[in-house]
């Protein structure tokens, strides 16, 4: 052979080694990159612990267990947060609660016909996987904000968010409060005193969740109407113009005004048969810089409409039965009662909290979580904390229960010991595709 022909068979095979490597090494990282790629597919999906929701099917028919969807079918009550998830996580918060998981954690989000407002499923997704590395027994509320008025929300949208949240129930295992359009009663919201367009989309979205899944059940919560219908000049939402069929619905003792005297509640009531849970967002806001907790009696008195701490705000001629949202709508109809957005802040001027603070935010808690307002309303099964500080009217206003360790010790020590016994935290409830639940 000679010399020519011997230097390219070396080279061929000098090649084909080279090719034969590369092959190998590319083979070894495509190899560990699915190894890794199926890791993390089966941990987002939560493949090791779905429920199967078979929509239509006697097993997951609703109403077998003679409570609301996701109603714990005990007299006690379930703790929550609503968190800031850009900087909070659920795991972070267990750990900051001594290793005491939520029973709830509610998350934001907007949308309208075009998406959720540079979020996307992604991120809803994201809520349900965080909540579900908790482990089963934590519910995860979320708060649907329509960036429109209701009546332009298509179906199309509708059967998207109750998709999504069946897919959640399922591949999570992880059960949903949908609050959706809350404080619908408010001016501050671009679908909000308009009854009429928002009972007839509430109406929509329930239909055509319940189709998909029970696991996910429909919140109804206006705000507090103590300061009903809230008017001002400024307001995003003005009052409906007077002949309109909302200014109708608004002006429930046809005097041809709406004014204090008119139902805070009622013409936004979508109905019995299509809300699960019925709700008031209420906060104590303290009128001077972190110095002045919770009045005794407050909680008490805003569930009733009447008492010491409201008389001051509400005149006595009004009809004061129409703001006790706690009969009405609890009590009478049989629903399951939560404060889905709840707290007392330390409002800081440029200055620190100091005493004050744990003065304030543990006020807020002891009365919440009083036994006496538990014997009062045993139709009240959940309270959520507004668990972040953030900038409002210029100050400073702090709402969490953990952040602060001073603070933090206290609540830890108070749910743990006082208030143990009469509380819901994660791991002791499990849910099944029907919509019930069941303590462990």
């Amino acid at each position: 052979m000679g010399t020519a022909i011997r230097k390219e068979v070396l080279a061929l095979f000098f090649w084909l080694k080279v090719w034969v490597s590369i092959c190998i090494l590319v083979g070894c990282f495509a190899f560990m990159s699915f190894s890794v790629w199926r890791f993390h597919e089966n941990e987002v999906l939560g493949l090791n612990n779905p429920i199967v929701i078979i929509p239509g099917s006697a097993s997951c028919a609703f109403g077998r267990s003679g409570y609301a969807r996701l109603e714990p079918p005990v007299q006690r009550v379930m703790y929550g947060f609503s968190l800031d998830w850009k900087n909070d996580t659920p795991t972070a918060l267990t750990t900051r609660l001594n290793k005491l998981p939520p029973a709830v954690v509610n998350a934001w989000i907007s949308f309208d016909n075009n998406g959720f407002n540079g979020q996307s499923a992604s991120d809803l997704n994201w809520f349900g996987y965080e909540t579900f590395l908790l482990g089963v027994g934590t519910i995860l509320e979320i708060t649907m904000v329509p960036l429109v008025d209701m009546s332009t929300i298509t179906t199309a949208t509708f059967t998207n968010i109750a998709q999504i949240c069946a897919s959640i129930n399922s591949k999570y295992a992880v059960p949903i409060l949908l609050r959706l359009g809350h404080e619908m009663n408010g001016n501050w919201e671009p679908y909000g005193q308009r009854p009429t367009e928002y009972v007839a989309g509430y109406k929509s979205m329930a239909t055509i969740l319940r189709k998909y899944t029970n696991l996910t059940a429909m919140v109804w919560a206006p705000n507090i109407g103590t300061y009903y219908p809230y008017a001002s000049p400024t307001a995003y939402q003005q009052i409906p113009p007077v002949g309109t069929a909302d200014f109708k619905a608004m002006d429930t003792n046809s005097d041809g005004v709406i004014d204090e005297a008119d139902d805070p509640y009622g013409p936004y009531y979508p109905g019995d048969d299509y809300v699960d849970w019925v709700g008031i967002s209420l906060y104590w806001y303290p009128t001077t810089f972190s110095t002045v907790p919770t009045p005794a009696t407050y909680v008490h008195d805003a569930m009733l409409g009447t008492g010491p701490a409201i008389n001051t705000v509400v005149d006595a001629n009004y009809n004061l039965a129409l703001h006790n949202f706690y009969n009405r709508f609890a009590l009478q109809k049989n629903k399951p009662f939560c404060f889905p957005e709840s707290g007392a802040p330390v409002i800081r001027n440029g200055t620190a909290a100091g005493a004050a603070e744990l003065n304030v935010k543990q006020a807020w808690w002891q009365q919440t979580l009083s036994a006496s307002n538990f014997a009062t309303f045993p139709k009240l099964k959940l309270v959520v904390n507004f668990e972040e500080s953030k900038i409002q009217d210029t100050y400073v206003q702090d709402w969490s229960q953990t952040l602060n360790p001073t603070v933090r010790v206290a609540f830890v020590n108070d749910i743990s010991t006082t208030y143990r016994s009469a509380l819901i935290m994660g791991s002791q409830m499990t849910f099944n595709c029907d919509g019930s639940v069941t303590m462990v």
